[in-house]
């Protein structure tokens, strides 16, 4: 699990995130499923994160992020782009629109320029089944990004009895932690 913050392109702190992101994802991938989830500063519009004629069981809805028509292309919509080609490269699919708590896609940042779904979560195609309620908050005046959440069927196992008895340190307890 990775929460992420993705400045934009045109940021002095955006230094291909997503090539690094990537190759965080190859490199755990192999240790067990992903899931993501934060601001990815990217905007996918309509098109799919996966390959349509692959895949026709992957869809709960369209799974597809709605833009006004005649919604002039930019950054974000490039950065979109290439978050897309990292989903299909690496076997992730985008909860947004596509599970009954986001159903129609709600955007989830209002700024100066308008509404835009920027704020991803997004998991290995192996996780969907484990994937129970994802959400789009509503907007409050905290900030001009709302809260998504997502629930997720998942088991983990450690050794309770063995972390009370030994009193082990949090650097051990999360090596255990990590080993399941």
């Amino acid at each position: 699990m990775c929460t992420v913050y993705i400045p934009p392109i045109t940021s002095s702190h955006y230094d291909r995130d997503l090539i690094s992101l990537e190759e965080e994802i190859c490199s755990f991938s192999s240790k067990g499923k992903i899931l993501l989830i934060g601001d990815f500063n990217a905007r996918t519009a309509k098109t799919p994160d996966y390959i349509e004629e692959d895949s026709p069981h992957i869809n709960l809805f369209d799974g597809k992020n709605v833009l006004p028509d005649g919604y002039k292309s930019d950054n974000k919509l490039e950065q979109g782009l290439n978050l897309l080609e990292l989903c299909l490269s690496s076997r992730l699919r985008i909860l947004n629109g596509r599970y009954v708590g986001d159903s129609l896609g709600y955007f989830t940042c209002m700024s100066n320029n308008g509404y835009s779904t920027v704020d991803y979560a997004i998991v290995s195609d192996s996780l969907l089944s484990s994937v129970k309620y994802f959400k789009i908050n509503n907007f409050t005046y905290l900030s001009d990004h709302v809260q998504i959440e997502l629930y997720i069927d998942c088991l983990l196992n450690f050794d309770k009895k063995k972390v009370l008895d030994e009193k082990m340190e949090t650097n051990e307890i999360l090596q255990t932690f990590r080993k399941f």
